[in-house]
This record gives structure tokens, sequence and C-alpha cells, in this order.
């Protein structure tokens, strides 16, 4: 495959960092490495946004009333995760001061992910 083409299979793909703290659980015992990946969480509404209007062919960004995030964490199973629901309010075509409630949609966007292992308990 062409650089050119493997390249376009990441297009509207946001960067996702791999990191590291040195975590202390208990003061005084031995700290051990955490790693867990993320992403920027603007940069990710951004291009998921994007991603969503351009589905819903809403091609008018003057339509967009509102845009909602709210963010927060979740663990269980083995794994932590801190993602955010997004609520996107459009206004109806014909009248921009009135809600068009078929129209306006929301999703979920997951930013940061640690497996977790016996640190996470």
């Amino acid at each position: 495959a062409t650089e050119r083409t493997v390249k376009s299979l990441s297009e509207g793909y946001t960067k996702v960092e791999a990191k590291h703290i040195m975590y202390e659980k208990v003061p005084g015992e031995k700290k051990v490495r955490v790693d867990y990946q993320q992403r920027n969480i603007a940069d990710e509404v951004a291009a998921q946004l994007t991603r969503e209007l351009n589905s819903r062919k809403i091609v008018d960004p003057t339509r967009v009333i509102s845009v909602d995030v709210m963010a927060g964490g979740d663990h269980g199973k083995g794994a932590f995760i801190f993602g955010a629901k997004i609520v996107v309010i459009i206004s109806a075509e014909d009248n921009p001061d009135k809600i068009d409630w078929g129209a306006s949609f929301d999703f979920e966007i997951s930013v940061a992910e640690r497996s977790c292992d016996k640190l996470c308990r």
C-alpha cells in the first residue's frame, strides 16, 4: 500500500498517547508503574462531532444551538475508562429559534483508558 493510502486510514481520528505515572498506593511503599492511554478530549469531541454532523447531512453549522459535554469515569471488570456523553441540540431548518428534536442527537466517546490489575482495587 502506498503511504498516502495508509495515512488515509487514520484521517479524522485523533492522536492516542500512551503514558505512565509512578504510583505509590500506600505511603512509604515501593512505587509501581501505571500505564494508560489518552486522547485530548477537545480534539476528540471536535472530530466525532464533525463525523456525526456529516453522517446526518447537517452541513450548516449555524443550526447547532448547543453542544453539552458531560465527562466522567467508571471502573469495573478490569479496566478504568474516562469518557464523555455529548448532547447536540439542532435548530429547525426553517426557524433558527425553534429546536428540531428529531435532528438533535447525542453520542459517547472514550478519551482515556487504563487496564487494571491489583492497583485498581
